[in-house]
């Protein structure tokens, strides 16, 4: 089995210039690699099957971790 990574950006403009970001990890990483992947990016290891949330200058990022299966995607275990 393997798992992406799903991240999403929202912004608020008039609070900064940074632009939002959105990203898609290439598949078939490791549950563990995705998890690590996961760590980074929300700052704090991920309990539950997600999405985690974390503030961000100006807004917030989402991060979502999927099991991929071809073009099947579907939440962790908890």
């Amino acid at each position: 089995m393997s798992w992406v990574v799903v991240v999403s950006e929202e912004r608020n403009d008039q609070l900064t210039t940074t632009p939002a970001v959105n990203y898609v990890s290439p598949p078939h990483q490791a549950l563990e690699e995705a998890q690590s992947l996961v760590v980074l990016l929300s700052g704090s290891w991920p309990t539950g099957s997600g999405p985690w949330c974390k503030a961000i200058a100006g807004g917030r990022r989402t991060v979502e971790l999927r099991c991929h299966e071809g073009q099947h995607s579907s939440t962790p275990p908890s």
